[in-house]
C-alpha cells in the first residue's frame, strides 16, 4: 500500500492535530470515530504507524475539513500546489494498480479452486459409480 511521502506526511500530520485540538477532539474520540483503539490512533499522530490513504480520508471526514486543508493546498495554486497534487495522484494511482492487480490474482485464485473442486467432484462421481457396478 503507498503512503504520504515522509516530510509530505509529517506536514499532514501536523495539520491533522491542529485541526483535531481546535475542534475540541481527544484521541479518544477519533480512535472511537476510526473503529479503532487509541493506542492505534495515537501511533498515527506520533507517526509510528504510516498514514495511508484510506485512513487520511476517514481523518478528513471525522474533522469535516478539505484535503486541501490538510495538506495546506491554497485556492490561489502555484507550483507548489500542483507537485502535491501530482503526487496524491501518483499515489492514487499506485493504489488503484496495485488494487487491481490484487483482484486480478484473487480471480485466478477462484478459479483454480473451482477447477479443484470440481475435478474431485469428478473423481468423486467416478469412484461412486464404480462402486455401484462392484455391488451388482
Amino acid at each position: 500500500m503507498k503512503h504520504l511521502p515522509m516530510k509530505m506526511a509529517d506536514a499532514v500530520v501536523y495539520k491533522i492535530i491542529q485541526k483535531r485540538t481546535e475542534k475540541g477532539y481527544t484521541l479518544e474520540i477519533m480512535a472511537d470515530e476510526l473503529k479503532i483503539s487509541t493506542a492505534a490512533y495515537y501511533k498515527i499522530e506520533k507517526r509510528k504507524t504510516k498514514l495511508s490513504l484510506t485512513r487520511l480520508f476517514q481523518i478528513q471526514q471525522i474533522l469535516k475539513v478539505t484535503i486541501g486543508d490538510l495538506f495546506e493546498i491554497s485556492k490561489q495554486g502555484g507550483q507548489n500546489t500542483n507537485e502535491t497534487l501530482n503526487q496524491i495522484e501518483d499515489l492514487y494511482t499506485d493504489k488503484f494498480k496495485v488494487t487491481n492487480d490484487y483482484i486480478t490474482s484473487l480471480k485466478a485464485e477462484i478459479d483454480f479452486l473451482r477447477s479443484q473442486i470440481q475435478e474431485s467432484n469428478l473423481k468423486n462421481s467416478t469412484q461412486q459409480r464404480l462402486q455401484k457396478k462392484r455391488m451388482k
